[in-house]
């Protein structure tokens, strides 16, 4: 893993968010002051890859556990994953990634801990930068617009998207 590992560290920017509030206004102030202690763990390789040799069910259990045995502090467990390839659609059973994190959440429930999950991104190909903006939020009306896999899941807070101003070019800090 070296640097080229964090390059995609979604995850770690939406939590740091989380943590610091208006990173906007911590930029202007030069001044980060967190309002939690946030600990980061990456399940995936530089290329945003799983260990293939492993479930990834079986990876997010060990990931969990270890924080949580060794930080029983932590209250929130953000998992910013998800696949492009397993969307929400009708008549479709629950997805296995999603029925762990709902067995997770149930298992660690007397611990008082929140599991939070994305319902995915969605960037309508078509259209301009400036015509998302516009055309938001009737955009998410289209039928690619979908949660995927673990939005699906039943107790953990599932989170939509989040941006710091207007729009901005996909892949920044603020726009997820």
């Amino acid at each position: 893993s070296g640097p080229s590992a964090e390059l995609n560290g979604h995850g770690t920017a939406v939590a740091g968010i989380a943590a610091y509030n208006d990173v906007g206004d911590c930029l202007d102030r030069r001044t980060f002051v967190a309002n939690a202690l946030l600990f980061s763990a990456r399940v995936t390789n530089a290329h945003d890859e799983y260990d293939e040799s492993t479930l990834l069910e079986s990876q997010l259990e060990q990931a969990v556990s270890y924080f949580l045995t060794n930080y029983p502090l932590a209250k929130v467990i953000n998992i910013s994953l998800g696949s492009r390839d397993q969307v929400c659609r009708d008549n479709l059973s629950q997805f296995r990634f999603a029925a762990m994190v709902d067995e997770l959440a149930y298992r660690y429930r007397d611990q008082e801990v929140v599991f939070v999950v994305s319902s995915g991104n969605f960037m309508p190909g078509n259209l301009s930068d400036e015509e998302q903006y516009a055309s938001y939020p009737g955009y998410l009306l289209d039928p690619d617009a979908r949660v995927i896999d673990p939005g699906t899941a039943a107790i953990p807070i599932t989170v939509g998207g989040i941006a710091y101003g207007t729009a901005e070019p996909a892949g920044t800090i603020f726009a997820t």
